[in-house]
Formats: structure tokens, sequence, C-alpha cells
């Protein structure tokens, strides 16, 4: 189990206001942004970087790590004319992309660097910075695009590269994900992609996290973290190495009010022209106590260090081999991305059997009977901080609860401390409800007390409709991989707690046999009816950038797979239905697409053996968040 404690209750006096509404204040009073102030933006960032010694710990890094990192892992061969082929993503002035080149000519003399940047200042300065390197970059080709890497990517350039590097540049970009993935189809087989980016969680990270308004007035998506990174080349299953950089800013300057570099480090961190003179006087200290607290910050000897690690991600591009007679595993692939195959999701009676099956062969209710009789009454009944008179009701909402088995298990020990309960149960499938309904009437009994108020909606649906009940407890069991925005959805239905109230949700962990198993024919992802990439870290992640304590709880469960090799059982093959999201998939499937899966589902990556079975890993996380307490 782990417990998250980053925030304590908030408790102020009757004649001030709370934390929380001094904060809704700063969000809404408008603020000069700096993203619109290019030239006191370069002011405020100069002093940044000055006061991290940003510059001192690239050179350290590309001196002491790079040339083992990089240089000697490419794995490339050219002849005595061939360039090495470099690129770089939103280079700034120059001064990394130098530092690395010099590093990479001590083993290839003749380089041609394309730089992409849509800034002409700093493509002009980096232009200047380069000649004065001269001497040093001799043999260096420089090619330069005033682009967005969005903008170079619709002109459609084919060229493919031995290096690409990407330094603090990836904020910027419209989709990550995707550009990330573009950056990685640049590389020829053999090359090497690197990505610096903040650690997840940094001191200035909870600053923004803190106050959140500060976000949407950067030029750039500061939200975005390694771990982002990280989670992405997991599910893809691409290897990489992680070289952590522990750096911080001297921000001791920001609190000396006759500092004018101080003033514009602060103009820095909080992405606002003149903070000091344009934000009102509590804004100013509730944001610059938060600054120095130990949370953001540490104090050695006098100064104040704002921690902000770094990492630096370097990926291999995996070389690709091929045999006169057979095709590439890769090749073969392809060809399965570009076979169609009958989706699951069109077929809902073939779904509902194949589902059947799946938590059958998993065992999922008796895991969750387990679970809600040995953990939950501690995990939620006993913390909900709630007090109801005789006579009021505790008001339960279930989202996407499907026929209702998990609910009802809830409701069984919600009532023993709580003997009248409201219990709203949303979820878009009439035939679902239907089953819900009839369940609940077997259970009328053990649910003597407890009002059903069916909606057959999705959560987009119900949030639309504008209902404005608050809840004491919601729980999402598996169901949040079926909405359009995972992130707005989750900080909806914690909106939609009172003070005090619980939000249950249970999720994949990340990383499982079945994720590696998507991840190895990602072709599957699409035809899915929900986002089976989504995972337990994408709601701690979440969790974390917005400094929400939660509780996790760890469930090791499986799936035992067996049957899907026994080529006469029926129950097998709609197993395999269910994992390859495909209508008789052992029907539709070329042979050596089939050959391809199925040894793949039974390998060491995805499963294990117990005695003669074979056993998907699918661990699951349940996460309990209790919304803090308001106090006047």
């Amino acid at each position: 189990m782990a417990v998250s404690t980053t925030c304590t209750l908030t408790r102020t006096c009757c004649h001030a206001e709370t934390k929380s509404r001094r904060e809704e204040n700063m969000e809404t009073k408008s603020l000069p942004s700096l993203f619109n102030n290019q030239d006191h933006y370069d002011k405020a960032f100069k002093v940044f970087c000055a006061r991290s010694a940003k510059f001192k710990a690239y050179c350290d890094w590309v001196d002491g790590v790079f040339s083992e990192a990089v240089v000697g892992r490419l794995q490339v061969t050219l002849d005595g004319e061939e360039e090495l082929r470099v690129m770089g993503v939103g280079s700034g002035s120059g001064e990394m992309d130098c530092l690395m080149l010099e590093q990479l000519k001590k083993r290839f003399p003749l380089i041609n660097n394309r730089v992409v940047d849509p800034s002409q200042k700093l493509l002009v300065q980096y232009k200047a910075f380069a000649q004065t390197k001269a001497h040093q970059l001799h043999g260096v080709k420089f090619d330069f695009r005033q682009q967005t890497i969005e903008q170079y990517q619709e002109a459609g350039y084919v060229t493919k590269f031995h290096f690409i590097s990407a330094v603090h540049s990836m904020y910027y970009v419209d989709n990550f994900d995707s550009s990330v993935m573009y950056l990685y189809d640049l590389l020829i087989p053999g090359g090497a992609l690197l990505v610096i980016l903040r650690q997840e969680n940094t001191g200035w990270q909870r600053f923004l996290d803190r106050f959140p308004q500060l976000y949407g007035r950067a030029g750039c998506d500061l939200q975005v973290t390694s771990r982002d990174l990280l989670n992405l080349l997991d599910r893809r299953g691409i290897p990489y190495t992680q070289y952590h950089q522990p750096t911080s800013c001297d921000i001791t300057k920001c609190f000396d009010e006759a500092s004018e570099e101080g003033s514009l480090l602060v103009d820095f961190l909080t992405q606002t022209v003149h903070f000091k003179e344009a934000a009102a006087e509590d804004e100013q200290r509730s944001m610059m106590e938060y600054l120095a607290s130990s949370d953001c910050s540490e104090r050695k000897n006098e100064a104040i260090l704002l921690n902000i690690p770094l990492d630096a991600v370097v990926i291999i591009k995996q070389q690709e081999f091929n045999c006169c007679h057979a095709e590439t595993t890769s090749r073969r692939e392809e060809n399965m991305e570009r076979k169609s195959l009958p989706s699951l999701f069109n077929n809902q009676d073939h779904f509902d059997k194949a589902y059947k099956v799946f938590c059958a062969r998993s065992a999922k209710f008796k895991t969750y009977c387990d679970w809600v009789d040995g953990v939950f009454s501690e995990a939620v009944v006993g913390r909900l901080q709630v007090t109801l008179d005789g006579e009021e009701e505790l008001r339960v909402m279930g989202v996407g609860s499907g026929s209702g088995e998990m609910d009802c298990l809830m409701l069984e020990q919600l009532k023993k401390r709580f003997p009248l309960i409201n219990n709203r149960v949303v979820d878009p499938s009439q035939k679902l409800l239907v089953q819900y309904k009839a369940f609940a009437q077997t259970k009328a009994h053990q649910l003597h007390g407890v009002k059903f108020d069916f909606r057959q909606q999705t959560i987009e649906q119900y949030q639309e409709a504008g209902y404005v009940t608050k809840f004491h407890f919601i729980s999402a069991v598996h169901s949040m991989y079926f909405v359009d925005n995972f992130d707005s959805s989750v900080m909806y239905l914690y909106d939609l707690l009172i003070p005090g109230g619980a939000l249950l949700v249970i999720l994949r962990q990340e990383n499982n046999g079945w994720q590696r198993f998507l991840d190895r024919f990602p072709q599957l992802y699409g035809r899915a009816c929900c986002h089976l990439q989504v995972t337990s870290r994408d709601l701690l992640n979440l969790l974390d950038r917005r400094g929400i304590p939660y509780t996790q709880y760890h469930q090791p469960t499986s799936c035992d797979i067996t049957k899907c090799f026994d080529e006469a059982s029926e129950e097998g093959s709609l197993l395999v239905d269910f994992l390859t999201q495909t209508v008789h998939f052992k029907e539709a499937a070329a042979e050596d697409e089939q050959r391809s899966m199925m040894e793949y589902l039974a390998s060491s990556d995805c499963s294990e053996r117990k005695n003669e079975a074979i056993l998907l890993n699918i661990p699951r996380d349940a996460v309990v968040i209790i919304k803090q307490q308001e106090f006047n």
C-alpha cells in the first residue's frame, strides 16, 4: 500500500477566506502573461538559466555521460565521405547542440546538422554562436529551418537521421505522444533520440499545481514531465535508458524586494510580467510563502534552492534484420495492421460471451469479493468523514456499474454504518441496467434501506445534463477506460464529492501482461470500444500533479489463459477473442498472424506458468481519494 500525504486540511478562522477561496479569486483575476511579452520573457528566462546554472549542468552531463550514453551506442557505420545526419528540435541559441556536436565529431568527422526552431531570433543567435565555434565544429554543415515540429512534419520531409535531440522542447508541441513517435520514426534503425525533460513532482511543478491558473499562462505545456515520456515508451514497448540529473535553481533573490534579478526570476516562475507589481498583496504572499516552503524548496546555508531535477532519456531505435526468404517481424506486424479483422466492439452478443469467459477465467468477481470483504470497510467506509442525522440518506453514485455485483457488495458494507442510502447508477447500457435491477432484486433483504436511481447515460451525458447533486461516495470500477477525456472525467467525479467524501477508482496497473501484448500489436488498441492504454499510473500522475492525496491498494490478479491454446476449446476461443478484441480471431486471422500473437501471449513477457497453467498477468490498483474537508 502506498499513501500520498502531500496535502493537509485547510483551516481558517471565520473572518478570513479559506485558502481554496483565495486561490479561486487569484484564478479569476487577470495578470499579464509572460508569453505575450517576448522581450521580458527573454530577460526572465536568462536569469532563470543563470540562477539554475543550466548551461553548466548540461556541460557536465555532455562531458561526463553523453559520449557513453549516445555517441558510443550509435549503431552506425559510415563510409569516408558520408555525413552523420543530426537533427536538433527546438535548439534555442545552440549552446547545448554545439556541445553535443563536439562530442559526436570525435567519432564522426563529417556531420550534417539540421536545426528546427520556430524562433527567428534564436536561430540568429544560434548561427552567431556556431561561428564562434567554427574551429571546433570544422566538418559540420548547418541547415536551419524556422518551423515548429508540426510545420516540419506537415512539409513532408523524408530525410532520416542518425541522432535527434529535443532538449526541453517537448513542452511546446501540440500533441506530446504523436510528436515523440514522429521523431522516433525519423530515426534510422540504430539511431538515437535524446529527450531531456523535468522529472515529475519537482518543486516548481508542485508550486504550479498549487496555483493551477498559472499553467494556462505559459506558451507551453508545463505539466509535461519525463514520466509522460516513460509511460509512452513503456506502452509502446520501446527500450530506453534514463539518466537522472539532480538540479536546482537558487531563488534566494526572489525574496529580496530590491533585487531586479529576483523580480525577473519570480516573473519566470509565475509566467507573469511584473508579478510583484501586478498581483494583489495576499496573492503574492500566498505564492511566495509556498515557493519558499519545504514542499518546493530546500535551504542550504543561507540559500533557498527550488528543486527542479531533470531526466535525460536516450532511445536507441532497434535494428531490423531481414532474411532472404522470410519477412521480418516488424514487416509481418505491419501486414497484420493493414489486414482488417472483425472488431468485437461491433458484435455486442459475441462481446458479452467473450467478456463472461474473461471474468470467469480471471476469477474477477471473487477477487472483488475478497477485496470488499477484507479491505473496503477500512479503506472507504471507516474513512468517510460524514455525519448524518437519523433520516438523512448517504448519497452514493456508481459510474459504469455494469450488472451491479460489485456495487451491491459495497452497498452491503456501507449499510453497516449508514442504514439509509440513495444509490444513483450511471451506465449507458440498457441491457446492463436491466441485469443490475434484476440482481438488486435478489439482494432485496440485504439491501433493505437502499433506494436505487438508474440513469442510462454516459458520464459525459450526465455531466452535460447539469445535475447538481453532490455525493458522499462515488465508485468507478474499470469504467474509466470508456470516458472521452480521462483527466477531466476524474476531476469531474472529484468535484461531485462533498468534502470528506470518497472516490474509489479501480484500474489495471501499468505494464501488465495484457498491456504488453497489446503494445506489441498496437493495431488491436483501435479495435476496442475503450482506451485500453489507460492504467492506474495515469490516475496517480494526475492526482500527484493536482496535489490530491490518495491511498493505493495493489491487487495481484491474473487470468488463466491455458484454454486459449486448446484448439478444441470453445471457451478458449472466446477468451482469445476478448484479448484480441476480435470476433472469431482464430478463423479470421492469417496463420502467421495467429502464430506470432499466440506465441507472444504465452511468453514470459506477458504470462507465467504455474503447474500446467498459463496465467496472463493483469494486476489491478484500487485507488481511494478522500476529498479534503473545508473548515470556515
